[in-house]
């Protein structure tokens, strides 16, 4: 018996959804993260390569990473 494509993703995208509702929740990022992606790009903080967002320079992550240590 084959299980239908979207149960056996349902239980990913539902805890997915889940983790934004909780991160907002919490102050943490805001719920639509299209927008402050795109104003990051406009500051030339963020990069969009296809549909992905990257850090434009190595080290402004190595920082940020940091501070969440």
């Amino acid at each position: 018996m084959s299980v239908p494509l979207l149960l056996a993703g349902g239980n990913d995208v539902m805890r997915h959804y889940i983790l934004r509702l909780l991160l907002h929740r919490y102050d943490v990022l805001p719920l639509h993260l299209r927008p402050f992606l795109d104003h990051g790009m406009r500051l030339g903080v963020l990069q969009r390569i296809g549909g992905s967002y990257l850090f434009a320079h190595r080290l402004l992550l190595e920082h940020f990473a940091a501070q969440a240590t």
